[in-house]
């Protein structure tokens, strides 16, 4: 078991297996980490914790150890998030109208958890943004 992995247990017990929120080091993001499981009380009732992150789509995990190593690779999980914004951005700028949309919504929702949820003229204009976020509020 990891430092990491204990101290999530420590807060999980302590905030009488409720939602915790923890502050990540790299970039001061809040993360909050749900256990669920009908009337949790130990975790042997736990079925998977859900992870709300503003900047990476974790979604959720099965175990502890999971989430604690999901934590720890935070930072690089933001740098690949980043290069793969990136790399979507290009794909728009050279194909344009021209774009597989399918392929351009699959990867916004791969990157972003949703689906851009906005027409090609905003994607194409969101490309050639400085903006690192999802495309939605381009």
């Amino acid at each position: 078991m990891t430092n990491t992995e204990r101290e999530l247990r420590r807060l999980i017990e302590n905030a009488g297996f409720e939602a915790i929120t923890v502050t990540m080091k790299c970039n001061g993001d809040k993360v909050t980490i749900t256990p669920c499981g009908y009337g949790a009380k130990s975790f042997d009732d736990i079925d998977f914790y859900l992870i709300d992150s503003p900047t990476v789509n974790l979604c959720g995990r099965e175990t502890l150890d999971e989430v604690a190593h999901a934590l720890l690779g935070y930072a690089d999980r933001i740098r690949e998030d980043e290069e793969d914004v990136e790399k979507l951005k290009a794909h728009i700028r050279k194909y344009g109208e021209n774009s597989d949309w399918d392929f351009v919504s699959d990867f916004h929702k791969e990157l972003f958890g949703h689906r851009p949820h906005v027409g090609k003229d905003r994607l194409i204009a969101w490309a050639n943004s400085d903006s690192k976020g999802s495309a939605r509020f381009a």
